[in-house]
Order: structure tokens, then C-alpha cells, then sequence
């Protein structure tokens, strides 16, 4: 029933008036024993009493209102609780505008003093009592995660802020330390990349990387496809990938057939990128041969085609080495349309962006499709 407030209560009952449904009357006993007494802070009460005032603080003192909801929650509350208070119970925002109004209120969260986000529970919110700084939240991050790519994110984010220098430059002291003693090239690769990274916005710094670009292209010189493939499969970071591409292209005489090998790795990250570079470069015969081949292994690369079909539709792709036209992508589309419920085994993510691709939407049933015309 929410929140109710007494009305009378006397020896024998207790009446109480809970919003849409006034004049509830139970036995003392039963009220003890399944109500809870509220404080006046709380926000369910306020809103209770004062809709208005926490609807004009949500909208003109966001840390004002997130201190007032994480104070009723005992200073944590895991994003599917805020999701459900301000959706659900409070009506503030619909679950269309959650994701874009969310990404913009953390960024603030984050920057506040008295809000961080709980390392080692990346969707738990905590209030402090007492001020913590950005610089020193990203640091206690960093400290207490293990994960080496969500390590890489902190670090990259510390780099991004003026304010968390510190934080910063204790990264770059690790990944210095981990470029010293790490034999898997991935992570070495990686260390470089970020202490490039580091270097280029705090010339000044005293940490370096101990190699150079040249280094790393020897790396690569020495390493067989296989073994690159490796390294660009365990590079997470965009950025970070498409700094690999550029030595691989400095440093491989094959690196066409390299770089068209790595159009098949998923998730699709650095992929326009390399067929930009490869455009630049004139290799329309590689390109020729991957779209060619994505044509005809769809089932064994189901991402990576829909990417390419997607591309071709759009009107991205429109170059003479494509060799295929929209008629050629939308049949292949359909074709793949049943196989990939046998393919995708976890979840529908590739067939309802199929789905989408083709029909402008996922609200498809079978009788929908009876009579459609292929060749």
C-alpha cells in the first residue's frame, strides 16, 4: 500500500490513510507487525506529503535530490533502484528518456565530491558524509579493480579530467611497472599505448614508456597473422585498436591480408576505420575479396555481415568494390533470418537488429513474413 499516515488510533485500532485508499483500519497487532514507522527525511514521505517539492528538486538540484535518495536508502542504492524510484513510483522520466538522461547525471555524480561509485559494484551509487574528491575516487577505483580493460577504462577516464592529474599519474605508474615485467604482447602493447597516452597530456611527467613505436613494429615484424590477430582480439579500446592498425600497416608488407582478416573479429569496433585505411591506400581488391567473402560465410560471421549489409543499405558503402547491390543484401538477409536463432544461442540481440534492419522494426510474427517475394 506505500506510505499512510495515522489517522487515530485507540486501545483497540489503528486507522490510517494511505494515498487512494484513506481510512484503513487494522488491530494494533497487526499494525506492529507489518508496518514500519518512517522518518520525516525520508523521501517516500516527502513525497507523500509534498509531491511538488521533491518534482522541483529532482529538476533544479539533481545532487540535492540524489543526497535526499540515497540518504532514505542508507547511503547506497544499487541503478536499478534509482531507475524503478524516478520511472515507476515518482514518474519523472519514462523509460524512453532513461538511458540518455542517466549517461549525463552520472557524469555529474562522478565529479561530485560526495558521490562515487562503488568499486568492486560498478551499479551501486554511495553518499559520503564526508568529501571525497574525484581525483581520490578514480584512484580508489583503480586500486581495488582487477580486471586489466576496466583498469585501462579508469586510466583513460583519469586522463580525460584536469582534476584527477593524480589519479592519472598513479596509473601511469602502474602500467610502467606492468610494461617492465608483462611478457603477454597484448598488455605490453597496451601499457605503451596508454603511457603515450599519458605522456602527450602531461609532457612534463616523469613516466615514460622504456620502448618506443619502433619496438612494437619489431613485435609485430617477428609475430606470425595468427599471433596478431591475438593481440587485436584482447585490445578492448577503440582507440587503443586503431593504433595497432597504424603499426601493423608501417610494419607488415602483408598487412592488406592482416588488416582483412581482422574485418571478421567481433564486436565491431575498429572495422570503419580499417576500411577507410584501406580505401586511402587503394587495396580495392582486398576490399573486393572481404565483402565477397562476408557473403558467403553470413552464418559462420553473422555480426560482421549484418555490419557490412547495414553499411551497404545505408548508402555508406556506394564503391564500385562492393560488387554487391541492395536486391543481393536484402536476400542474404533473409536467408540468414532463419539459421540465426540456431546461431545466436544467448538472447536475440542479432535478430532484432535483422529484424530492424530489414522491416524498420522487431514486432515481427511469422504471418508476417507468409507471402514475401524472394528470388
Amino acid at each position: 500500500r506505500g506510505v499512510g499516515k495515522i489517522a487515530s488510533i485507540d486501545p483497540s485500532a489503528i486507522v490510517i490513510d494511505f494515498k487512494n485508499n484513506e481510512g484503513q483500519k487494522m488491530t494494533l497487532e497487526m499494525a506492529i507487525s507489518s508496518l514500519q514507522p518512517m522518518e520525516p527525511s525520508h523521501i517516500w514521505v516527502k513525497w507523500f506529503t509534498n509531491p511538488d517539492e521533491v518534482k522541483q528538486l529532482f529538476n533544479d538540484d539533481k545532487l540535492g535530490f540524489f543526497a535526499l535518495l540515497l540518504t532514505s536508502y542508507n547511503d547506497k542504492i544499487i541503478l536499478a533502484d534509482i531507475k524503478s524510484e524516478l520511472i515507476d513510483r515518482m514518474g519523472f522520466l519514462t523509460t524512453k528518456e532513461w538511458s540518455s538522461w542517466w549517461n549525463k547525471t552520472r557524469n555529474v555524480l562522478k565529479k561530485d565530491s560526495l558521490f562515487s561509485f562503488n568499486p568492486q559494484k560498478r551499479d551501486e551509487l554511495i553518499h559520503h558524509k564526508q568529501e571525497i574528491s574525484y581525483n581520490d575516487q578514480l584512484d580508489d577505483r583503480f586500486r581495488k579493480t582487477k580486471d586489466w580493460n576496466k583498469k585501462l577504462d579508469i586510466a583513460l577516464e583519469a586522463l580525460r579530467e584536469p582534476e584527477s592529474a593524480n589519479a592519472a599519474t598513479s596509473c601511469a605508474q602502474f602500467f610502467s611497472e606492468e610494461e617492465r615485467k608483462v611478457r603477454d604482447p597484448a598488455m605490453r602493447f597496451q601499457c605503451f599505448f596508454y603511457l603515450s597516452k599519458y605522456r602527450s597530456r602531461y609532457p612534463d611527467g616523469r613516466i615514460q614508456s622504456r620502448h618506443s613505436s619502433d619496438d612494437l613494429i619489431e613485435i609485430l615484424k617477428a609475430s606470425d597473422p595468427q599471433a596478431i590477430l591475438k593481440i587485436s582480439e584482447a585490445i578492448e579500446h577503440l582507440e587503443f585498436k586503431e593504433r595497432l592498425v597504424q603499426l601493423i600497416i608501417k610494419g607488415r608488407t602483408d598487412y592488406p591480408e592482416i588488416l582483412k582478416q581482422l574485418l571478421f573479429e567481433t564486436p565491431i569496433k575498429a572495422h570503419r576505420y580499417i576500411i577507410n585505411e584501406l580505401q586511402n591506400r587503394d587495396q580495392t581488391e582486398v576490399l573486393s575479396s572481404f565483402v565477397q567473402s562476408i557473403f558467403r560465410r553470413y552464418q559462420e560471421f553473422p555480426e560482421v555481415f549484418l555490419w557490412a549489409a547495414r553499411s551497404i543499405l545505408s548508402g555508406q558503402w556506394e564503391h564500385s568494390w562492393m560488387q554487391v547491390n541492395h536486391e543481393t543484401t536484402l536476400l542474404q538477409m533473409f536467408r540468414l533470418l532463419k539459421p540465426l536463432s540456431r546461431i545466436e544461442e544467448k538472447g536475440n540481440r542479432l535478430k532484432n537488429q535483422l529484424l530492424r534492419d530489414i522491416f524498420g522494426t522487431t514486432n515481427i510474427v511469422a504471418e508476417d513474413l507468409h507471402g514475401t517475394p524472394l528470388e
